[in-house]
């Protein structure tokens, strides 16, 4: 039997190592994909605004899911950036990791919409932390959007951020900083397709 085309399909085969002491075997069973978008910018470049367009969260501290009522699926938000130091008590590492198993535990998730810096902080969890987080777990599509031109900034922002994530094989799809916050939601819904 062919696996589903992952076009059509929301589910996809995907092999599952056994952990048994004698040997380890490999096991087929269906798991359904989530969605990770994270749109990627520095500190006031509009991430959190573009991501509440997108989503219609009102605050940059949420941290839990949101429901759509037509057809109860919902979605996990993180509109401001966890990488922010007034941010990083709602959101750390070892929360994030808690977010990741609760949206695999619901049947009706789909995935999760957050905001990175492609800063590389000393004290707090880098972007690349992040992406391992949801790589880790195998049950994600991952899509990254970086913001570019940063204000007058340079293309080169996105190459950095494509050389630093091209390890977790995420898709990358640039989003232009200077549009309104609407038209790069609606990209991203476009590509991503994470809100049903």
């Amino acid at each position: 039997m062919r696996p589903p085309d992952r076009r059509k399909s929301r589910l996809r085969v995907t092999p599952v190592l056994g952990n048994s002491k004698k040997q380890s075997t490999l096991k087929f069973g269906i798991i359904i994909m989530r969605k990770f978008v994270a749109v990627i910018g520095p500190q006031n470049s509009g991430k959190s605004t573009i991501i509440k367009s997108l989503t219609g969260c009102k605050t940059t501290t949420r941290k839990d899911g949101i429901i759509d009522e037509s057809n109860q699926k919902c979605i996990f938000v993180i509109p401001g950036s966890p990488q922010e130091l007034k941010l990083e008590q709602y959101i750390n590492i070892q929360r994030f990791q808690e977010i990741l198993d609760n949206i695999i535990a619901k049947a009706n998730c789909l995935g999760l919409v957050m905001s990175l810096q492609p800063s590389k902080p000393r004290t707090r969890s880098s972007m690349e932390e992040y992406f391992q987080e949801v790589h880790n777990r195998h049950a994600f599509e991952m899509f990254a959007f970086p913001l570019n031109p940063i204000r007058g900034g340079s293309t080169q922002n996105v190459v950095d951020i494509q050389t630093r994530l091209n390890q977790f094989a995420p898709r990358i799809e640039q989003l232009d900083a200077r549009r309104f916050a609407h038209i790069n939601a609606s990209r991203i819904q476009e590509i991503s397709r994470i809100l049903i």
